[in-house]
């Protein structure tokens, strides 16, 4: 091979997604195994992080994370590359750094994700059945009259605080929110978090691809109107993830921009805590949002170890006896944090495995796997892969059933079937 073939073939390797991908994700596992030892369990022993390590399991653990990779360059479609490499990074790697830390456990939970990752990478698709659905130019409109008449009936029941102590995010959120305890209904309830994780945010990029920037202005003042009267910080994450996803044209590329991020945000972190003692920022992206996911779904597997509870606290409690006089959720955070942690939430596997067992994340898995593949069908633009994000970081802390009916997946399924399908030819496998 001439000098040129090989500078040609470094150049494209370079330039390939994947590749910038690869490193970027390995360098960030490496440094959460290092910073998870030296960073989370001494700082924050009190909250009972497992510090037992093992090199078997590290080894292991290494071993999987980077063959997992290697789906990324099998002959599969773009919304199924991207979508890997999202999974890879925030939900297998904190289940892997948290796997060989830990002295038992585990081990079904990282078998399980990695399944998941073999069946939405399988070569089969689901066939939709033929419909009518709305012509692109007609869908911006149709997303703002759904967006509109769904946030109404929020100003029938909530009041719009116009304390501007409220865009500090300190303290009067809590105080807001304190008194807002019988203020919902069953409506709200229900249709508050996909408000805002889902329809807002669709409609916001639609009013960016359309150019319409007027769309994209309304969905930002109903999600800010939203946040005066119900203050929670995750009303802004949908509209701000999507935005983000919304540049570059592959996914992959997406994944791959957002994972050189992380890697400097987290590099930057460190620093910062160990030359100024300024923890917050590793804590938050480190600690909060890799880890503690991670590790809630650990502590369920110790805690309701060969114990099913058959949903008996849940839509099943008409059937089954529950044991407890606490969810599992308020369970855990009062026996294990001592009541430090006062609502402890799990994720679709855990959660699975507390009411089933070992078949239930099995069936889980299998559900999960096919509502990913039911997305890829519909051939959706990836200008709303952001959309996916939020859905992933919804299977890190919630139980399916929750998901569907509380997070409003039911209306995201609807919503991109009708609403969202088919805005760019499917692409072809590369």
């Amino acid at each position: 091979m001439t000098n040129n073939r090989k500078n040609d073939l470094l150049i494209r390797l370079l330039n390939d997604s994947r590749c910038q991908f690869l490193f970027f994700s390995i360098m960030v596992y490496c440094i959460c195994v290092f910073e998870y030892k030296y960073f989370v369990v001494e700082r924050f022993e009190y909250m009972g992080y497992p510090d037992k390590f093992s090199l078997i399991k590290s080894f292991f653990a290494f071993v999987l994370y980077v063959v997992s990779h290697g789906l990324l360059f099998v002959r599969s479609l773009k919304f199924v590359r991207g979508f890997t490499a999202l999974f890879i990074l925030v939900f297998l790697m904190p289940i892997l750094v948290l796997f060989q830390y830990a002295d038992s456990g585990g081990e079904l939970y990282v078998i399980f994700s990695f399944f998941l990752l073999l069946i939405i990478n399988s070569n089969f698709s689901i066939k939709l059945p033929k419909t009518t659905t709305l012509k692109l130019q007609d869908r911006p409109l149709a997303m703002l009259i759904l967006a509109v008449l769904l946030f109404v009936p929020f100003l029938l029941v909530y009041k719009i605080n116009l304390d501007p102590q409220l865009f500090l995010f300190g303290k009067k959120i809590y105080e807001v929110r304190a008194g807002l305890d019988d203020t919902g209904n069953l409506y709200t309830g229900y249709v508050l978090s996909p408000l805002f994780q889902f329809i807002l945010p669709v409609l916001a990029i639609y009013g960016l691809s359309s150019k319409k920037i007027y769309l994209t202005f309304i969905a930002i003042f109903i999600t800010t109107v939203m946040y005066l009267m119900i203050p929670q910080k995750s009303i802004f994450l949908g509209i701000f993830v999507v935005s983000f996803f919304y540049f570059f044209k592959e996914p992959i590329r997406k994944v791959a921009v957002f994972s050189g991020i992380v890697l400097i945000i987290l590099m930057i972190g460190i620093l910062l805590s160990n030359f100024s003692d300024s923890i917050i920022l590793e804590s938050l992206l480190l600690r909060r949002y890799f880890i503690v996911p991670a590790f809630l779904n650990h502590v369920y597997f110790d805690f309701f170890q060969d114990e099913n509870l058959l949903y008996s606290y849940s839509f099943l409690k008409g059937y089954f006896h529950y044991p407890y006089e606490l969810l599992p959720s308020y369970r855990i955070g009062q026996d294990f944090f001592n009541g430090k942690v006062l609502n402890a939430n799990n994720g679709f596997l855990s959660d699975a495995y507390i009411n089933f067992g070992a078949i239930g994340m099995f069936v889980n898995t299998v559900i999960v796997a096919g509502l990913i593949k039911f997305f890829d069908s519909l051939s959706i633009d990836s200008k709303f892969f952001g959309i996916f994000f939020l859905l992933l970081n919804l299977l890190r802390s919630s139980a399916l059933p929750t998901m569907i009916l509380t997070h409003g997946i039911w209306l995201l399924v609807i919503m991109a079937f009708y609403l969202l399908r088919k805005t760019e030819l499917r692409p072809e496998l590369t």
